[in-house]
Protein backbone atom coordinates (compact mmCIF):
# COMPACT_ATOMS: atom_id res chain seq x y z
CA UNK A 1 0.00 0.00 0.00
CA UNK A 2 1.63 3.59 -0.86
CA UNK A 3 1.26 6.67 1.25
CA UNK A 4 -1.68 8.17 -0.58
CA UNK A 5 -3.74 5.33 -0.55
CA UNK A 6 -6.44 4.86 2.29
CA UNK A 7 -8.35 2.54 4.71
CA UNK A 8 -10.13 2.05 8.03
CA UNK A 9 -7.67 3.39 10.89
CA UNK A 10 -6.27 0.44 12.82
CA UNK A 11 -6.69 2.03 16.23
CA UNK A 12 -8.98 0.14 18.30
CA UNK A 13 -13.12 1.12 17.77
CA UNK A 14 -11.87 4.29 15.32
CA UNK A 15 -13.55 3.88 11.88
CA UNK A 16 -12.72 6.77 10.51
CA UNK A 17 -10.42 6.64 7.06
CA UNK A 18 -6.56 6.57 7.64
CA UNK A 19 -3.34 6.27 5.64
CA UNK A 20 -0.05 4.31 5.89
CA UNK A 21 2.22 6.32 8.59
CA UNK A 22 5.74 5.01 8.58
CA UNK A 23 7.44 5.29 12.11
CA UNK A 24 11.16 4.87 12.84
CA UNK A 25 11.77 3.34 16.30
CA UNK A 26 15.49 3.37 15.63
CA UNK A 27 16.06 -0.36 15.61
CA UNK A 28 12.89 -1.19 13.41
CA UNK A 29 10.81 0.33 10.70
CA UNK A 30 7.06 -0.39 10.88
CA UNK A 31 3.28 1.25 8.50
CA UNK A 32 0.53 1.48 10.45
CA UNK A 33 -2.67 2.89 8.94
CA UNK A 34 -3.86 5.62 11.25
CA UNK A 35 -6.45 9.34 10.91
CA UNK A 36 -4.81 11.90 11.68
CA UNK A 37 -6.39 12.30 15.15
CA UNK A 38 -4.66 9.12 16.16
CA UNK A 39 -1.55 10.22 14.42
CA UNK A 40 -1.34 12.57 16.82
CA UNK A 41 -2.30 11.08 19.96
CA UNK A 42 0.77 8.24 19.33
CA UNK A 43 2.93 11.47 18.60
CA UNK A 44 2.14 13.34 21.73
CA UNK A 45 2.10 9.90 23.45
CA UNK A 46 5.69 8.93 21.91
CA UNK A 47 6.53 12.24 24.27
CA UNK A 48 5.68 11.62 27.31
CA UNK A 49 9.49 10.30 28.25
CA UNK A 50 10.90 13.02 26.48
CA UNK A 51 8.71 15.26 28.65
CA UNK A 52 9.57 13.53 31.90
CA UNK A 53 13.29 13.73 31.89
CA UNK A 54 12.81 17.15 31.14
CA UNK A 55 10.87 17.94 34.13
CA UNK A 56 13.28 16.34 35.66
CA UNK A 57 16.18 17.84 34.69
CA UNK A 58 14.57 21.35 35.47
CA UNK A 59 13.87 19.90 39.12
CA UNK A 60 17.69 19.18 39.06
CA UNK A 61 18.50 22.86 37.79
CA UNK A 62 19.81 21.76 34.63
CA UNK A 63 18.00 25.00 32.65
CA UNK A 64 19.09 27.49 35.34
CA UNK A 65 21.40 29.35 33.09
CA UNK A 66 20.14 28.31 29.37
CA UNK A 67 17.39 26.36 27.58
CA UNK A 68 18.20 24.97 24.70
CA UNK A 69 18.66 26.74 21.45
CA UNK A 70 15.82 28.64 19.88
CA UNK A 71 11.88 30.07 21.44
CA UNK A 72 8.43 28.66 22.00
CA UNK A 73 5.79 30.75 21.00
CA UNK A 74 1.84 30.78 22.65
CA UNK A 75 -0.04 31.78 19.64
CA UNK A 76 -4.11 31.58 19.16
CA UNK A 77 -5.52 29.59 16.37
CA UNK A 78 -8.17 30.22 14.03
CA UNK A 79 -10.46 28.01 15.64
CA UNK A 80 -9.93 29.64 19.01
CA UNK A 81 -7.37 27.01 19.91
CA UNK A 82 -4.15 27.89 21.74
CA UNK A 83 -0.93 26.31 19.78
CA UNK A 84 2.46 26.19 21.84
CA UNK A 85 5.02 25.52 19.45
CA UNK A 86 8.95 25.88 18.99
CA UNK A 87 11.34 27.47 16.64
CA UNK A 88 15.27 26.98 16.18
CA UNK A 89 14.84 30.21 13.64
CA UNK A 90 16.29 32.97 15.78
CA UNK A 91 14.31 35.31 13.35
CA UNK A 92 10.92 33.66 14.20
CA UNK A 93 10.06 33.40 10.45
CA UNK A 94 7.94 29.99 11.54
CA UNK A 95 5.20 32.83 12.58
CA UNK A 96 5.29 34.05 8.90
CA UNK A 97 5.08 30.12 7.69
CA UNK A 98 2.05 29.89 9.83
CA UNK A 99 0.36 33.21 8.70
CA UNK A 100 0.67 32.28 4.95
CA UNK A 101 -1.30 28.85 5.77
CA UNK A 102 -3.84 30.59 7.56
CA UNK A 103 -4.73 33.07 5.24
CA UNK A 104 -4.55 30.75 2.15
CA UNK A 105 -7.44 28.60 3.63
CA UNK A 106 -9.28 31.48 5.82
CA UNK A 107 -7.59 34.75 6.02
CA UNK A 108 -6.71 34.74 9.46
CA UNK A 109 -3.62 36.40 10.76
CA UNK A 110 -1.81 34.76 13.94
CA UNK A 111 -1.92 36.44 17.18
CA UNK A 112 0.66 36.36 19.12
CA UNK A 113 0.04 35.72 22.87
CA UNK A 114 3.48 35.21 23.90
CA UNK A 115 7.41 34.47 23.33
CA UNK A 116 9.43 32.41 25.57
CA UNK A 117 13.66 32.04 25.85
CA UNK A 118 14.39 28.13 24.68
CA UNK A 119 13.86 25.67 22.20
CA UNK A 120 12.50 21.92 22.45
CA UNK A 121 13.48 22.08 26.47
CA UNK A 122 10.78 24.78 27.10
CA UNK A 123 8.63 23.71 24.70
CA UNK A 124 8.28 19.86 26.49
CA UNK A 125 8.21 22.08 30.21
CA UNK A 126 4.95 24.16 28.74
CA UNK A 127 3.63 20.97 27.27
CA UNK A 128 3.97 19.25 30.76
CA UNK A 129 2.06 22.32 32.43
CA UNK A 130 -0.75 22.31 29.86
CA UNK A 131 -1.33 19.01 29.16
CA UNK A 132 -4.25 18.26 31.02
CA UNK A 133 -5.82 20.99 28.43
CA UNK A 134 -4.32 19.60 24.92
CA UNK A 135 -7.14 19.04 22.62
CA UNK A 136 -7.35 15.49 21.08
CA UNK A 137 -6.08 14.28 18.38
CA UNK A 138 -4.03 18.07 18.05
CA UNK A 139 -0.48 17.95 19.14
CA UNK A 140 0.28 21.48 19.63
CA UNK A 141 -2.57 22.81 20.07
CA UNK A 142 -4.74 23.20 23.42
CA UNK A 143 -7.82 24.77 24.76
CA UNK A 144 -7.90 28.67 25.76
CA UNK A 145 -8.99 28.04 29.44
CA UNK A 146 -8.41 31.46 31.25
CA UNK A 147 -5.56 30.17 33.21
CA UNK A 148 -3.57 29.18 29.94
CA UNK A 149 -4.58 32.97 28.57
CA UNK A 150 -3.68 34.59 32.10
CA UNK A 151 -0.50 32.68 32.05
CA UNK A 152 0.40 33.67 28.43
CA UNK A 153 -0.50 37.31 29.18
CA UNK A 154 1.73 37.18 32.17
CA UNK A 155 4.79 35.79 30.10
CA UNK A 156 4.64 38.39 27.34
CA UNK A 157 7.42 38.75 24.58
CA UNK A 158 10.71 38.03 25.85
CA UNK A 159 12.72 41.19 25.60
CA UNK A 160 14.89 39.32 22.89
CA UNK A 161 12.48 38.46 20.48
CA UNK A 162 10.72 41.89 20.52
CA UNK A 163 12.58 42.91 17.51
CA UNK A 164 11.47 39.90 15.44
CA UNK A 165 7.72 39.81 16.71
CA UNK A 166 8.02 43.96 15.74
CA UNK A 167 9.11 43.44 12.05
CA UNK A 168 6.46 39.99 12.22
CA UNK A 169 3.49 42.31 13.27
CA UNK A 170 4.12 44.97 10.86
CA UNK A 171 4.74 42.30 8.02
CA UNK A 172 1.41 40.80 9.09
CA UNK A 173 -0.52 43.89 9.47
CA UNK A 174 0.92 44.98 5.64
CA UNK A 175 -0.23 42.06 4.49
CA UNK A 176 -3.82 41.93 6.15
CA UNK A 177 -4.46 45.98 4.65
CA UNK A 178 -8.05 46.50 2.89
CA UNK A 179 -8.12 46.84 -0.38
CA UNK A 180 -8.28 50.30 -0.21
CA UNK A 181 -5.27 50.64 2.94
CA UNK A 182 -7.78 50.51 5.30
CA UNK A 183 -7.50 47.43 8.19
CA UNK A 184 -10.28 44.80 8.12
CA UNK A 185 -12.99 43.98 11.21
CA UNK A 186 -10.57 41.43 12.63
CA UNK A 187 -10.51 43.61 15.64
CA UNK A 188 -14.25 42.46 16.06
CA UNK A 189 -13.92 39.02 15.87
CA UNK A 190 -11.18 39.64 18.99
CA UNK A 191 -13.67 41.51 20.74
CA UNK A 192 -15.97 38.42 20.83
CA UNK A 193 -13.08 35.99 21.34
CA UNK A 194 -12.48 37.96 24.79
CA UNK A 195 -8.77 39.33 23.27
CA UNK A 196 -7.54 42.40 24.99
CA UNK A 197 -7.02 45.11 22.60
CA UNK A 198 -3.28 44.93 20.36
CA UNK A 199 -1.51 44.01 17.38
CA UNK A 200 -4.29 41.84 15.71
CA UNK A 201 -5.11 42.52 11.96
CA UNK A 202 -6.79 41.25 9.13
CA UNK A 203 -10.41 39.59 8.39
CA UNK A 204 -12.07 36.55 10.11
CA UNK A 205 -13.68 35.24 7.33
CA UNK A 206 -15.29 32.70 9.14
CA UNK A 207 -16.58 32.56 13.22
CA UNK A 208 -12.94 30.58 14.75
CA UNK A 209 -14.91 29.23 17.22
CA UNK A 210 -16.93 27.12 14.81
CA UNK A 211 -14.00 25.55 13.20
CA UNK A 212 -13.31 22.05 14.92
CA UNK A 213 -10.06 22.17 13.60
CA UNK A 214 -7.31 24.57 11.87
CA UNK A 215 -6.05 23.84 8.59
CA UNK A 216 -2.38 24.23 9.26
CA UNK A 217 0.21 23.66 6.61
CA UNK A 218 3.18 21.41 8.13
CA UNK A 219 6.83 22.48 7.45
CA UNK A 220 9.47 20.28 5.83
CA UNK A 221 12.19 21.34 9.47
CA UNK A 222 11.51 19.75 12.94
CA UNK A 223 10.06 22.86 14.36
CA UNK A 224 6.89 21.21 15.82
CA UNK A 225 6.36 17.94 16.13
CA UNK A 226 4.95 17.18 12.57
CA UNK A 227 2.89 20.67 12.58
Amino acid sequence: MTEDQTSTCSANDCTREGRPRIYDTGTATFTINLCDDDSWNLAAHQSTKARELVAEMEEEGFFKEKHTKGWTYVIRMDNGNIKLGKTGKEDLSRLQTISNSYQKHKGVPVQVLAVLKGGTSTELLIHSQWLHLRVAGRMEQFHADPSLLKWAEEQGIHPEAAEAIEKFQQWQEKKHMGAKGTKSHAAEWAEKLGIKEGRLTGEFKTDPRQTEQADEETEADDDDWGI
